[in-house]
Formats: C-alpha cells, sequence, structure tokens
C-alpha cells in the first residue's frame, strides 16, 4: 500500500513515540521508512536513531512543516507521520504547530500520532474511519480500509449525523417522494440508495 513513508522528528520524547509508531507500521507493511529532522545536524544521536529502526536518516535545513512535506513530495512517500505535539514544543494550536500546518498543507495521507499523552499499544488492533458520504470523505474510508486489510485487523465505518428539525422534517414530507415515508418502509420494501450501495460496498471489498 505505501512503498515508501516519511516520519519527521526533532529528537524529543513525544516524537521518539511518533517514530516507534513509524518504524512499526513500515515494517508491518515492508515499506522503505525515511526519518526527517528540519533544521541543522543534530549529530550521531540521529543517524544512530534511524539505524536502529532500519530507516534512512535525512536533515533538511527550512520551517519544519514545509521541510517535511517538501520531502515527502521529493521521495514520491504514499504517507508521512508526525506526533501530535508540535516539533518545538509549541502549544499555540491544538494539534501542535508542526502538525497543524502540515494537515493543512500535505497532498499525501498523514497519520498524526498520538504522543501527548502517548497511547498505550505499540500498534494498531483495530482502525475507525468517519464518513458523511462525500467524495472525500470515501477517499479516506478507501485509504483506512485498505490499510485494515494490509494489517489484517478490523475497519469499522461511521457516519454521524445530526437529527432535523421539525422544520426540516416538515419540508422533507412535502417532497412527493417522502424520503421519511420511504425509510420506514418494511425492509424487504426498502431499497439502500444507489450511491451508497456501491460506495459500501467498494469500501468492504
Amino acid at each position: 500500500m505505501y512503498r515508501q513513508i516519511v516520519a519527521g522528528t526533532d529528537l524529543s520524547k513525544t516524537a521518539r513515540i511518533a517514530t516507534d509508531r513509524a518504524a512499526w507500521l513500515a515494517g508491518a507493511l515492508g515499506a522503505e521508512l525515511i526519518l526527517v529532522h528540519a533544521g541543522s545536524d543534530p549529530g550521531p544521536h540521529f543517524k544512530e536513531l534511524a539505524e536502529s529502526y532500519g530507516a534512512e536518516a535525512r536533515v533538511v535545513s527550512g520551517n519544519p512543516a514545509e521541510a517535511l512535506i517538501g520531502e515527502v513530495e521529493r521521495t514520491d512517500a504514499g504517507l508521512l507521520i508526525v506526533g501530535s505535539v508540535g516539533m518545538r514544543g509549541a502549544r499555540r494550536f491544538l494539534l501542535g504547530n508542526v502538525p497543524n500546518k502540515v494537515s493543512h498543507h500535505a497532498m499525501r495521507d498523514l497519520l498524526i500520532v498520538k504522543s501527548d499523552p502517548p497511547g498505550h499499544e505499540e500498534g494498531y488492533r483495530s482502525l475507525l474511519v468517519g464518513t458523511d458520504g462525500s467524495d472525500t470523505a470515501m477517499k479516506a474510508v478507501d485509504a483506512a480500509c485498505a490499510l485494515a486489510k494490509e494489517l489484517g485487523i478490523r475497519a469499522t465505518i461511521a457516519c454521524a449525523y445530526e437529527p432535523p428539525s421539525k422544520a426540516e422534517l416538515d419540508a422533507l414530507r412535502s417532497d412527493p417522494n417522502d424520503p421519511i415515508a420511504l425509510w420506514q418502509q418494511d425492509s424487504a420494501i426498502r431499497s439502500i440508495p444507489d450511491e451508497f450501495r456501491w460506495r459500501i460496498a467498494g469500501a468492504a471489498q
């Protein structure tokens, strides 16, 4: 699924949680792992860390978020992994400075590892993906299901919604096709809309 994975690190304790997860995932998928440090050369410790994972170490100058995104594009990696805490300890954003920026600008798949506090498991035993049925959401469903299949774990697809108001229900009932009445029909009569049938079936393959 992913032939190359890029993981960012500033060699902090929280970043180590993310790189440990990246190494596990790369091993499980048989992918090449590339560790990227943005800034000046941190010395031999960085290379030693990469060697312990069987990964390649790369030092890239510049803004951390831009450096990571640029390296992913340059290497044509399919997945970028970062920790949930900013790589310089920034807490101005919920996700941290670097992961927040990366999540808005990365053009490849992104995994943000929970690192403060860290998770309790080395790998993943199950996967949950949310969808609203839109094209972009279904891309996430497809990717999540493909990843779950590769890892041999269960994927659960969830669709959350807010119940319609009385005014909205009245508007729906004025529809000649009355979707509420159709939904309340016996399941033997009611049919799943074609759009959702093929999307759900495709994700479950």
